[in-house]
């Protein structure tokens, strides 16, 4: 069921599930490179 969840929210928004969080995590399980490149700094 969880890939039938994540199937669809990737079909209904056009973007790649990156990570999934279960209950008590304090962390994302996603390699810190990847979530680094997923965000742009803009200079002030």
């Amino acid at each position: 069921m969880e890939e039938d969840n994540l199937a669809m929210c990737e079909a209904m928004t056009g973007i790649p599930v990156i990570a999934c969080v279960k209950d008590g995590d304090d962390s994302l399980a996603i390699d810190e490179t990847v979530l680094e490149n997923l965000f742009e700094v803009k200079e002030l």
